[in-house]
C-alpha cells in the first residue's frame, strides 16, 4: 500500500526582506501603471530605481527581454536602461560610477525540464571569472520591490556591451568578435569596429 502523505508543514511567514542579506532593488513607477513594463515594447522613461536606499535614478525604461519562447514566462527577464550618470550601488557599496544598462533576470526555467535552484547563473558568471580567468559579466542575487510590493527573487547581470568591453579588455586577448542570430539561418559576426557580415 502507498506511504501515507506527510501533514502539511505549518505556514511560516516570510522574513524582512531586510533580513534576507541580499541587496533589495526598489522601483517606482510613480503612479504610472507598470504593466508596459512587462512588454516587448517597454516603458519608456518612466521609472525610478535605487540599491538598497541608495540614491535615486529616475528616468529609466524597462522593457521585457529574451527570445521568443521566453516571452511566455510567467516572472519575465526585464532590460533596464539609465540615462547619465546612471544607477549607482548594483555591484556593490563601492560602485559610484553608475551602471547605464542591466539586465534583470527571472531565474525562471534555468533548465527545460528541470526545476529552478535560483543559483545557477549567478554561479556560473562567478566561477568563470574568479576560476577560469574568462571575462564574464558581473552578476548578484538580488531582491526586486515594484512599487513598495514584494516582486521576486531575481540575477542581476552587466550587460555584455561597450561598458563591459571597456571594463574587461586587458583580459581579452586578440581581436573581439560579437555574434547576433536575427532568424534561423542567418548567424551574423561583428568584429570589433567593423561593419555586421556573414
Amino acid at each position: 500500500s502507498p506511504l501515507p502523505s506527510p501533514p502539511p508543514r505549518p505556514a511560516r511567514p516570510a522574513p524582512p526582506l531586510a533580513d534576507l542579506g541580499l541587496p533589495i532593488l526598489e522601483w517606482t513607477t510613480a503612479g504610472v501603471d507598470p504593466a508596459p513594463a512587462f512588454t516587448v515594447a517597454g516603458l519608456k522613461a518612466s521609472s525610478a530605481f535605487r540599491v538598497d536606499g541608495g540614491p535615486w535614478a529616475g528616468g529609466a525604461s524597462v522593457k521585457r527581454k529574451g527570445a521568443t519562447s521566453r516571452l511566455a514566462f510567467p516572472k519575465p527577464k526585464l532590460r533596464l536602461s539609465f540615462p547619465k550618470p546612471g544607477l549607482a550601488g548594483v555591484w556593490g557599496p563601492q560602485d559610484t560610477a553608475g551602471t547605464r544598462s542591466l539586465d534583470v533576470n527571472s531565474l525562471f526555467g534555468e533548465v527545460t525540464g528541470a526545476p529552478s535552484s535560483y543559483v545557477r547563473e549567478v554561479a556560473a558568471f562567478q566561477a568563470y571569472r574568479t576560476l577560469g580567468g574568462v571575462p564574464a559579466p558581473r552578476a548578484r542575487h538580488a531582491v526586486v520591490v515594484l512599487n513598495g510590493d514584494f516582486w521576486g527573487l531575481v540575477a542581476l547581470v552587466e550587460r555584455m556591451d561597450g561598458a563591459w568591453l571597456r571594463r574587461v579588455r586587458e583580459a581579452v586577448p586578440g581581436g573581439v568578435v560579437t555574434s547576433l542570430d536575427p532568424g534561423p539561418g542567418a548567424l551574423l559576426f561583428k568584429p570589433e569596429d567593423a561593419t555586421w557580415a556573414n
